[in-house]
């Protein structure tokens, strides 16, 4: 498996790329909407199986943020000769760092919207720069553990880092293979959606993340298994204090 990081999005391994240039390369663009549609809307077990059209993701993807295009990065892994992965992150002030469209599909009022910048603000500051991701997926034939994951999430997030990011928030379900990861990197749910999903908004130090992403990946395994036993003891200690 190729994990390198490379200067070219054509060649084989990953690459970061502020969004404004991946705007100037209309192949990349078609690939990198072919992936997602291929990512989303898979329809096997546990797959999202929601109903993507190449057009629509193109237009989700890169019209819709072209306005933040010079504040978002997209990192893509290829492997075999197509697009196996993609992530896609946005940075901002932290009152400006989500709108309705960041949000999970079930969730996207007004209401939820206030009630997200708030708790980020009361964990951030509204002026604090926060690293969000927007987009992330890899191909299920391409799936191989923690191994691809690591360099997609840590790709994009280091250059808004590098630019004064402080902080870093993801959206996804409780139930999602994703979640374990996040917990692993030292992020923590600061909301619950309610929805059937069971989409949460994770928050964290994006220091504190990058830097566990440098680990090598069995010491990430041994760090999400060991913030995971914390959330359990943590639970039933809250549980116990509750039904007192």
């Amino acid at each position: 498996m190729m994990l390198r990081t490379v200067r070219s999005p054509t060649a084989e391994g990953f690459c970061t790329q502020k969004l404004s240039a991946v705007l100037q390369d209309p192949d990349l663009t078609a690939e990198v909407a072919r992936c997602f549609t291929a990512i989303f809307s898979d329809r096997g077990r546990g797959e999202p199986a929601e109903d993507w059209e190449v057009e629509t993701v193109r237009r989700k993807l890169f019209l819709a943020p072209a306005p933040d295009a010079e504040r978002s990065y997209l990192t893509t892994w290829r492997l075999g000769g197509v697009v196996a992965g993609l992530c896609l992150t946005y940075f901002d002030r932290v009152g400006r760092s989500f709108r309705l469209s960041d949000l999970p599909p079930g969730s996207r009022d007004q209401a939820t919207l206030d009630i997200v910048l708030a708790k980020l603000v009361e964990a951030a500051g509204a002026d604090s720069l926060l690293i969000q991701y927007r987009e992330m997926g890899i191909r299920r034939e391409f799936r191989r553990g923690l191994d691809p994951v690591l360099p997609l999430i840590m790709g994009p997030g280091e250059p808004p880092h590098r630019a004064g990011a402080e902080y870093v928030a993801f959206w996804t379900s409780s139930r999602s293979r994703l979640y374990p990861i996040l917990v692993g990197l030292g992020l923590h749910p600061i909301h619950r959606f309610g929805d059937a999903a069971g989409n949460r908004l994770m928050f964290g130090s994006a220091a504190l993340m990058q830097r566990r992403l440098s680990r090598p990946a069995w010491l990430i395994k041994t760090m999400i298994a060991g913030r995971l036993g914390l959330l359990k003891v943590g639970s039933v200690i809250h549980r116990l204090g509750r039904d007192r």
